[in-house]
């Protein structure tokens, strides 16, 4: 939950298949006793079960600006062409689904089944908002929270369904972050997987291709992290063809633009699914998470001094 509020919140969908018909849930575990995180039983009782009229395909949250204050809230797309929002009532101690267009203006009249969004959020109050739908379409907004309003919005069309859209920083520093620009990465099933730069400012006209990004079927998942601990962030792409591909950012001379370079990339031995890099040992050194279809790979990123 957003502070002050305490508390974890967690969502999760499936189908449940009766035999005679497959029914899909969403089931959202919060509000149960502190210190109870691990009691089964605990989460269990404090679950709310939702039966869905629609086959979900991403479940995703993020903060937005309601009444003055910063709330967490639930969107979820599904086959019926719509994103779904799931906010708290705060009086009924639960999750309830409201209107999109309420709080999210940008997620309505959407031009086929999203796949895969992300949001950002940026100064001013605004945040940055993007889809990649099943049809190849890719929609990206500036919206002003406080309204909400859609300040400006762009569209692009890939030939293929869109696998993942990322938006993200370059550098590690806030400051420099803002003085940057804010990037977007779109992977497609087809197509070599882009990178929109500053599209806060450009929207999507100017990008940069991940070379080989193709050449190892789909790419399943993307993640964007500071391997090298230089300040600058990597790129990283997990593919159906058994490979995570790393690229990095190469500034070009004064006035031309710079591109994406393939550092390394590794095999596994089944399709990547999930990417994550976080402190899995609590000794202060971030893992690589690699979720495959066989299983988790932790890797531990090398340094040289």
């Amino acid at each position: 939950k957003t502070p002050p509020k305490r508390g974890l919140v967690v969502g999760i969908t499936f189908i449940k298949d009766s035999g005679d018909k497959a029914t899909p849930f969403l089931n959202i575990y919060c509000d149960y006793e502190p210190g109870s995180e691990f009691n089964l039983e605990s989460i269990a009782q404090s679950c709310l079960n939702l039966e869905l009229q629609f086959t979900p395909f991403q479940l995703y949250h993020t903060e937005v600006q309601c009444d003055g204050d910063n709330e967490t809230v639930f969107l979820l797309s599904g086959h019926d062409q719509r994103i779904h929002l799931y906010k708290e009532n705060a009086s009924l101690h639960q999750f309830e689904e409201q209107p999109v267009e309420k709080l999210f203006p940008e997620l309505q009249e959407l031009p086929s089944n999203v796949l895969w969004m992300d949001m950002l959020s940026i100064s001013g109050g605004r945040r940055l908002s993007v889809f990649g739908c099943e049809n190849g379409c890719v929609g990206l907004a500036v919206v002003d929270q406080k309204g909400p309003e859609v300040v400006q919005s762009w569209r692009a069309h890939f030939d293929s369904p869109i696998s993942s859209v990322l938006l993200f920083p370059l550098s590690c520093s806030e400051s420099n972050a803002q003085t940057e620009g804010y990037h977007l990465l779109v992977s497609s099933t087809v197509e070599m997987a882009v990178v929109y730069r500053d599209v806060e400012h450009l929207g999507l006209s100017s990008f940069s291709c991940l070379p080989e990004s193709d050449q190892w079927d789909v790419v399943l998942c993307a993640r964007v992290m500071d391997l090298d601990f230089d300040g600058q962030r990597e790129v990283l792409l997990g593919t159906y063809g058994q490979e995570l591909l790393c690229y990095k950012y190469q500034h070009a001379g004064h006035d031309k633009e710079g591109h994406f370079n393939l550092q390394w990339r590794r095999s596994f031995k089944s399709p990547l699914l999930f990417i994550i890099y976080l402190d899995l040992t609590g000794d202060g050194l971030k893992e690589l998470a690699v979720l495959t279809l066989k299983g988790l790979h932790i890797l531990q990123v090398l340094h040289q001094l």
